[in-house]
């Protein structure tokens, strides 16, 4: 399930989750050091996880783009699980939202308020 488009802040210049203050540096940054997939979303109640996860997909291809410059990149192995698992998380929910889009599940059951 795909989250909203990524888009270029007219201001700012930044890479944003369209139609929100987001930037995709801000949420890298947020999950980066520490911060929750939960708490981000509740900072920005207009973000849904799909579009945290476009987010995160747009990051992706714009390193891929980019390279290291021929520079080694270290990344800090804690910050790497922490990020690994928010991943997982994002998928998950994105992917019960899909099976509730197709009507295998309930969005109750899903919230653990109802059944299946």
């Amino acid at each position: 399930m795909g989250g909203r488009e990524i888009v270029r802040d007219g201001e700012t210049g930044e890479a944003v989750v369209s139609g929100t203050t987001l930037s995709v540096r801000r949420a890298l940054e947020w999950l980066a050091d520490g911060g929750t997939v939960e708490a981000l979303l509740s900072r920005h109640p207009g973000v849904a996880p799909a579009d945290l996860s476009e987010a995160l997909r747009f990051a992706a291809r714009a390193v891929e783009r980019e390279g290291a410059g021929g520079r080694s990149v270290v990344v800090d192995a804690g910050a790497y699980e922490a990020m690994r698992h928010q991943l997982a998380f994002l998928q998950g929910v994105c992917g019960g939202l899909a099976d509730a889009a197709a009507g295998r599940v309930s969005l109750d059951a899903l919230s653990g308020r109802g059944e299946r």
